[in-house]
């Protein structure tokens, strides 16, 4: 049986496939940061650190957004890129929270 809610979901791949939770969340992420700026006109910059800034300054959305993206994307990174023997379920459901937060925020101005 399909999961009926995010929680459902979210516990299913945690238990499952934990790097790919973190992965899956980091680029339904990636993907509300392309709609932020095309819904604002504006090429999407190139440097990750100037994404983070835009965003930030953006009086729309909530303070410490832009610090909430960075810390997520560098923990994405740690998970895609570096070899570690195991990622705790606890650690990317909290990940994957965090990640719908975020993109929950972008919903004022989307």
């Amino acid at each position: 049986m399909p999961a009926q809610t995010f929680t459902e979901h979210v516990a299913i791949v945690a238990a499952e496939s934990p790097r790919g939770l973190v992965l899956d969340w980091w680029r339904r992420l990636d993907m509300i940061l392309d709609d932020y700026f095309v819904t604002r006109c504006v090429q999407r910059p190139m440097s990750r650190a100037a994404v983070e800034k835009m965003i930030a300054a953006d009086g729309r959305l909530p303070e410490g957004l832009g610090a909430e993206i960075q810390r997520l994307r560098l923990e994405r990174n740690c998970v895609a890129h570096e070899v570690r023997v195991g990622l705790g379920q606890e650690e990317v459901t909290r990940y994957a929270d965090r990640a719908f937060a975020a993109i929950g925020a972008f919903s004022m101005v989307l």
